[in-house]
C-alpha cells in the first residue's frame, strides 16, 4: 500500500517539474529575444557618397606702359591689381567630409622678375583665407609672396564637413599686385600674366 502511494506522489511531481521547465524556458526565450541584438532587425547605415564641386576663375594682370611709368613702389599703391576666387561646395550626408588642396598655377605668360630688383618684390600674390572655412596655409604665408615662389605648389589645405543642411561652401581668394619698382620697364610693359586657383580633391566619409 505504501509503494502504491509513493508512485501516486511521484507522478504529480514529474508533471510539476515539466511544467516549471516549460515556464522557465518560455521566460528565458522571451528575455533573450528582447535583450539580444537580432541581426535581421538591425543595420549599419554609412554616410552616402559625398561630392565636391569647385568653380575656378582665371586671374589676369596686364602691365601697361602707362602703369610702368608711375613711381608707385609699394603694395598699397600697386600699379596693377587683380583678384580671383576658387569656390568649393561639399555636399552629402551630415558628418561626411571633403578634403582638398588648393594650388596656384600659371596659365599665361611665365613671370620672370625684372633684374636688379635689389630685394623688392615686383609681382606678388596674397591668399586671403578670411572667408575660407577650414583652410590652412601651406608653402607660403598670408602676407604677400613673390608669385614665382608659390606657383604650382599646394598653397592651402582645406577641409569641409557637411552640416545638417546637406552642403557647405567656402571661397579661397587670391589677390595679385604688380608693384612697379620702376626698374627695367621695357621688360614688363605690356605683358599679361594669368593665374588660376585649382584643386585636386579627395572625398572622405566618416
Amino acid at each position: 500500500m505504501q509503494q502504491k502511494n509513493t508512485k501516486l506522489l511521484i507522478i504529480p511531481l514529474i508533471s510539476l517539474s515539466i511544467f516549471m521547465i516549460l515556464i522557465f524556458g518560455a521566460a528565458y526565450a522571451f528575455y533573450i529575444a528582447n535583450t539580444s541584438m537580432n541581426v535581421a532587425n538591425y543595420q549599419v547605415v554609412l554616410p552616402k557618397a559625398t561630392s565636391l564641386m569647385c568653380t575656378k576663375q582665371d586671374c589676369g594682370v596686364t602691365v601697361t606702359p602707362a602703369q610702368m611709368s608711375t613711381s608707385n613702389t609699394d603694395s598699397t599703391n600697386a600699379a596693377a591689381t587683380s583678384t580671383c576666387y576658387l569656390n568649393c561646395t561639399c555636399s552629402g550626408t551630415q558628418g561626411a567630409k571633403c578634403n582638398y588642396n588648393v594650388t596656384l598655377i600659371e596659365v599665361g605668360t611665365p613671370y620672370t622678375p625684372s633684374p636688379n630688383l635689389n630685394g623688392n618684390r615686383e609681382f606678388t600674390a596674397q591668399l586671403n583665407l578670411a572667408s575660407a572655412t577650414g583652410c590652412s596655409v601651406q608653402n607660403t604665408s598670408t602676407t604677400e609672396t613673390q608669385v614665382n615662389t608659390i606657383k604650382d605648389k599646394i598653397v592651402t589645405n582645406c577641409s569641409l564637413t557637411v552640416p545638417a543642411g546637406g552642403s557647405v561652401s567656402a571661397n579661397v581668394r587670391a589677390d595679385f599686385k604688380f608693384y612697379n619698382p620702376n626698374i627695367d620697364q621695357a621688360s614688363q610693359a605690356g605683358k599679361s600674366y594669368t593665374y588660376q586657383l585649382t584643386t585636386e580633391s579627395n572625398v572622405e566619409t566618416v
